[in-house]
């Protein structure tokens, strides 16, 4: 029938709105599209990045908590367990709000392993 467009035209592929296929010989013109979504893909990427960064920096680098936080520990072996000195101590944070500490006690004259055993009951 006249004016009906061959089968091999209607298969094409359809290329959107406002998009045309480059006639023959035409060089295709790539639009800024592409290039403006990479671009704003790769800030938010970047701001993610740095907020990853900024939120995990203390963990990573083993920064110390409040000095509040290590005065805690210090006074509770203090009242719990005069006759033993710190030697060594180590705070730091494992989670949201919670922290974990490390303490090397050094006892004073006649100490005995129940002065240590006094700190963790109760």
């Amino acid at each position: 029938p006249a004016g009906r467009l061959p089968a091999r035209a209607d298969r094409r592929c359809h290329l959107g709105a406002g998009h045309r296929r480059p006639a023959f010989g035409e060089v295709p013109r790539p639009g800024l599209d592409g290039p403006a979504i990479g671009l704003a893909g790769a800030v938010v990427v970047a701001l993610w990045a740095l907020g990853l960064v900024r939120d995990t920096a203390a963990a990573l680098l083993d920064a110390s908590p409040s000095a509040s936080l290590v005065e805690a520990v210090r006074g509770t072996v203090a009242a719990h367990a005069p006759s033993l000195r710190i030697a060594d101590l180590h705070v730091w944070r494992v989670g949201i709000g919670r922290h974990a500490c490390i303490v090397a006690l050094q006892g004073l004259g006649n100490t005995t392993f129940a002065a240590c055993g006094a700190l963790w009951k109760g």
